[in-house]
């Protein structure tokens, strides 16, 4: 089992956090990191049931997770004049590959298609993904701390994401 620390980029709106921030910002970024990031690109469907999710890729490979929240803090950003806005959700979650099982069955649920480009700088992953399931894509940014394991203190994260509401 890991421990995942990320951040996504997007809007709180009415008090509930979306996490589309657009095609052309996501577009614009993605043409910035390309130039100066190596990146791995991968296509997936994913089914999702309860906690568990299994990624079907294009090549036939097909990953099953155990997802679990453990906490999420949502920061409304202050808006500077004249550029994008964005605020952010961090979450702690757990994560385990469930390597015995291959979701038979999960595949008959609804499926989202995940396009997702993956850029790798020091300790950070950004994804920038194009979610494709119901009437519209959306687009979304997210940063991942990717060395972080079952011995990092949660405390000192937390804290250190309590600071984002700061």
């Amino acid at each position: 089992e890991t421990v995942e620390l990320e951040v996504r980029l997007g809007n709180i709106t009415g008090g509930a956090f979306t996490t589309d921030v657009g095609k052309d910002a996501w577009h614009r970024l993605l043409k910035r990191l390309k130039k100066s990031l190596p990146f791995e690109h991968t296509n997936c469907r994913e089914y999702r049931r309860g906690a568990h999710r299994l990624c079907v890729y294009d090549d036939g490979r097909r990953e099953l997770v155990r997802k679990q929240r453990v906490s999420v803090r949502d920061a409304a950003l202050p808006a500077d004049e004249g550029r994008l806005h964005y605020d952010v959700r961090a979450c702690v979650s757990t994560e385990l590959l469930i390597s015995n099982d291959d979701g038979a069955g999960m595949t008959q649920r609804k499926a989202r298609h995940k396009s997702r480009h993956s850029f790798r700088h020091k300790d950070y992953r950004f994804d920038l993904t194009r979610v494709d399931g119901s009437e519209t894509a959306e687009y979304q940014v997210e940063i991942e701390l990717v060395r972080l394991d079952k011995g990092t203190d949660l405390g000192y994260v937390a804290r250190k994401m309590a600071c984002l509401a700061d």
